[in-house]
């Protein structure tokens, strides 16, 4: 999987961009048909997480729960509140046993971030939240909103893969 490969997923995802000339896209429930949105939205997450994964940095989550609460195998701490993705967890499990709630912030990088840094994509205006990701070399950062119904996926296409994922 390369980063242009994760930016045609997107496209095919029904991801937007939210601002023009910034690789910032926003992931969220469909307005209409008014019934399964649910259904759809989950298989559209699934989709865009399975393409991040597929790339080749390590994945960190920033997440208010212990993921070692949930899977006995090998979750690393890396920062406060931040752990290593093992590699055998699989987009569905992580967003069908895990993520579902919303609240996390899932990023490539070669190193973990200090949490207290990472931006809050919702609120930070687009052109600051795309100047951080650059400036920490994070390939993608993929920031999940509070009840998990919309995403925001940044993208930085000048990313060269560091670390290959362990």
């Amino acid at each position: 999987m390369s980063l242009e490969a994760l930016h045609r997923v997107l496209e095919a995802s029904g991801a937007r961009r939210l601002a023009r000339g910034l690789p910032i896209y926003g992931l969220r429930r469909a307005l209409w048909p008014p019934f399964g949105r649910g259904e759809a939205l989950h298989e559209r997450q699934v989709a865009v997480m399975e393409a991040v994964r597929a790339l080749p940095w390590q994945a960190f989550l920033h997440y208010a729960e212990d993921p070692r609460e949930w899977d006995m195998t090998a979750w690393p701490q890396a920062a406060r509140d931040t752990w290593r993705v093992p590699p055998h967890e699989t987009a569905r499990h992580l967003l069908e046993r895990f993520l579902e709630p919303g609240g996390w912030t899932l990023y490539l990088a070669p190193y973990a971030i200090d949490p207290t840094l990472l931006p809050d994509t919702f609120r930070a205006e687009l052109s600051e939240v795309a100047r951080f990701v650059e400036g920490h070399g994070m390939p993608v950062l993929l920031d999940a909103g509070d009840d998990n119904s919309e995403w925001r996926i940044v993208v930085d296409p000048a990313a060269v893969p560091e670390l290959v994922a362990a």
